[in-house]
């Protein structure tokens, strides 16, 4: 009896915990995160637009000839998602659950060097991307360089654009080198911007000096500035000329070359501060360059320089005299 009654009990239990089980709600299964695709465009720093006197920086390597590693890391506290972009290619598209996103990009010479960060050779970064289950979600990362990587042993690429209103005579862009002379560009130095705006060059790496300079009929502007070229590095010469920046400009010097005695080397003209930059070679002293200016182009009816037989140990006024009187004067 005892025994019937321990088996009626548990199968009582049983039977409790079985109506019980039927009581409680199913358990849903937990749906799945909602993703979206990122497109990640990789791109070089801003290259500048045009400031007078500047010192031009490399933007990036070829972008396309890197191999990349990329690290998401969300606020959500989702992630880091881990993901490439190779050899060839400057964008890449990525799956990431929704939510909002940080960006590291690093590149490196190729994919055997991405197995250790410190060989990376450019980086960049974005943050506050959102990711919705809609398309379009797509960021643009700027890439620098890293400075202490940087090489001057090989060659580099000077990438040129220059953009002019209509009504423009003539406009050019000469590179020279540290000696103040011109460098063989192939198409011809300086480059005839009226047969082409744009355009990439292969240069030495090393220091140069550009001066570009536009004309509109009676007036001239001019920007100059300092290249730096670096191995498998693109350094970027972008300017954008409009109409206002002719305005003013009825007088002016056009070009200038000094002649030391023992080499030809012309000037890079800032038409906005009204100076006159000559580079020669370290080993000429300023007291030496005795043999004066060899040529100087100018818009104007009258030219002078202060001191009238000048050697440069001091700076040297040059002022041009317009047709109404007025005055412009170079340093």
């Amino acid at each position: 009896m005892k025994t019937i009654t321990r088996t009626i009990a548990v199968l009582n239990i049983l039977i409790a915990l079985s109506a019980l089980a039927c009581d409680q709600p199913a358990l849903e299964k937990p749906a799945a995160p909602e993703t979206g695709v990122l497109q990640v465009i990789l791109g070089g720093g801003s290259g500048g637009s045009g400031n007078v006197l500047r010192t031009m920086l490399p933007a990036a390597y070829d972008v396309a000839s890197l191999y990349y590693t990329l690290t998401f890391t969300a606020t959500e506290g989702l992630g880091p998602v881990s993901g490439t972009i190779a050899v060839g290619e400057s964008s890449g598209e990525f799956s990431l659950a929704a939510g909002t996103w940080s960006l590291e990009v690093k590149g490196f010479a190729s994919e055997a060097a991405s197995a250790n960060a410190a060989n990376a050779l450019v980086s960049g970064s974005a943050s506050g991307i959102v990711i919705s289950g809609s398309a379009g979600n797509s960021v643009n990362v700027a890439l620098t360089p890293d400075e202490s990587k940087l090489t001057q042993n090989a060659t580099g690429t000077l990438r040129y654009k220059v953009s002019f209103p209509g009504g423009v005579t003539g406009a050019s862009l000469a590179v020279y080198n540290n000696s103040g002379e011109l460098v063989s560009l192939g198409g011809g130095n300086p480059v005839n911007l009226l047969a082409g705006s744009t355009g990439s060059v292969t240069l030495a790496s090393g220091v140069y000096d550009l001066a570009l300079t536009v004309y509109m009929e009676d007036k001239v502007v001019a920007r100059g500035e300092t290249a730096h070229i670096y191995d498998g590095l693109v350094s970027p010469a972008v300017y954008s000329l409009t109409e206002a920046d002719f305005a003013g400009y009825t007088g002016a010097i056009n070009a200038f070359t000094l002649n030391t005695g023992s080499g030809v080397y012309t000037g890079s003209i800032d038409q906005e501060a009204k100076t006159i930059r000559v580079i020669v070679p370290s080993n000429i002293g300023a007291d030496y360059i005795g043999v004066g200016v060899n040529s100087i182009s100018w818009t104007g009816v009258l030219i002078a320089s202060d001191p009238v037989s000048p050697n440069f140990a001091n700076p040297v006024s040059y002022t041009v005299t317009l047709e109404d009187g007025q005055t412009v004067t170079y340093t």
